[in-house]
């Protein structure tokens, strides 16, 4: 996967104007929103490709 860019979950509310992360993890709950990558340390990214 040559140069995938992760966004934060801050980043990926203001490219969606999603406003809230409950928001967010509701989506991802229902199917509508793509699975985070965990990285470790308890951060989790989302690939800008699949946004």
């Amino acid at each position: 996967m040559p140069n995938t860019e992760l966004l934060t979950c801050h980043e990926v509310m203001r490219l969606t104007g999603i406003r809230s992360r409950t928001t967010i993890w509701r989506r991802i709950r229902r199917g509508a929103f793509p699975h985070p990558i965990d990285i470790g340390g308890g951060r989790i990214r989302v690939r800008r490709q699949i946004i």
